[in-house]
């Protein structure tokens, strides 16, 4: 299972390069957010690296040669939901990294800081929305699903757009004034954990 984690990062390790580029025009781009930038940054990395994953698996008919090998299905499926684990962590380092190179030579731009609170919400967001986009790729496939994922990254920019605009409600729940941002992500485990019963059941069931 391990093997098909590293997998999923070897197949797009040159892809990792325009990852740092992606993070410096988010944070470009999030000005505005300040303190959940790191929130909007790391969900925005995250999301396109397990798209591109799932983009990868898809175009060079992954599933022929996995389906080959003694590995179950589940533990196939299982290794995708880990891999993202894997990949909001790598996206965390980015904007570390990033955010320390712009403090060492005085960039004129602002950086939310890193805390332990605010990475919680950040995870917290990518497993809810991750919990509905990988059911759907192992149903339709990557091509057939894109629909949904464009659906929900507009909602995604449109949400951090109305974190600006709106001083309590939708904005207070990721700013952490309406829920625990810990419970939220005990909630939001618990959700990606019926996702992943949902894909195996579907992967398991399909047909290739």
């Amino acid at each position: 299972m391990f093997s098909l984690i590293k997998k999923d990062l070897l197949i797009q390790k040159s892809y990792f390069l325009y990852g740092i580029m992606a993070a410096f025009i988010a944070i470009i781009s999030f000005q505005n957010l300040k303190e959940t930038m790191v929130l909007a940054v790391t969900f925005i990395l995250t999301y396109v690296f397990i798209q591109y994953a799932c983009y990868c698996d898809d175009r060079n008919n992954a599933h022929l040669l996995l389906n080959s090998l003694p590995v179950s299905r589940k533990h196939v499926v299982l290794s995708r939901y880990i891999s993202l684990f894997v990949f909001f962590l790598i996206s965390l380092g980015y904007y570390a990294i990033l955010t320390g190179i712009i403090k060492i030579f005085a960039i004129p731009l602002e950086c939310g800081s890193l805390s332990l609170e605010g990475n919680v919400r950040a995870l917290t967001m990518v497993l809810f929305v991750n919990s509905i986009v990988l059911p759907v790729f192992y149903r339709f496939g990557y091509s057939k699903s894109r629909i949904v994922n464009l659906i929900l990254f507009v909602g995604i920019f449109s949400a951090f757009g109305a974190l600006e605009s709106t001083g309590g409600g939708f904005a207070g729940f990721f700013k952490g004034k309406m829920l625990s941002s810990y419970f939220s992500l005990i909630l939001a485990l618990f959700v990606y954990a019926l996702s992943f019963v949902v894909s195996v059941k579907v992967y398991s069931n399909k047909e290739f």
